[in-house]
């Protein structure tokens, strides 16, 4: 079995999605016949910034940068190490040093 290229015509890997240069390379994915826009969703890999995007119609939902940052519906950014460490945590934002204090 090959691989299969979109923008292109040498493939590097199973399936490649290539936009021209300094345009975005778009996957969509849309749940029904395309009848309203909100079950449409589009995973970007944007040129303007090297990162890679999620959105739900023109919404961007997530982000990762390629600096390593995710961001969330634009209002949270993280840059650093995120770890959840309790399985039920009794707050909505819970964290824990390493002698397990809860903040």
């Amino acid at each position: 079995m090959g691989n299969v290229g979109i923008g292109t015509t040498a493939p590097e890997t199973r399936l490649e999605i290539q936009g021209a240069e300094a345009t975005d390379a778009v996957l969509a994915l849309d749940a029904d016949d395309g009848d309203d826009t909100a079950d449409t969703w589009f995973l970007k890999s944007l040129a303007s910034g090297n990162s890679l995007s999620f959105f739900n119609d023109t919404t961007e939902v997530a982000a990762f940068t390629s600096a390593g940052a995710l961001q969330i519906d634009s209002t949270l950014t993280a840059n650093g190490n995120i770890t959840v460490t309790k399985a039920d945590p009794s707050l909505i934002l819970n964290t824990t040093t390493a002698t397990d204090t809860d903040f």
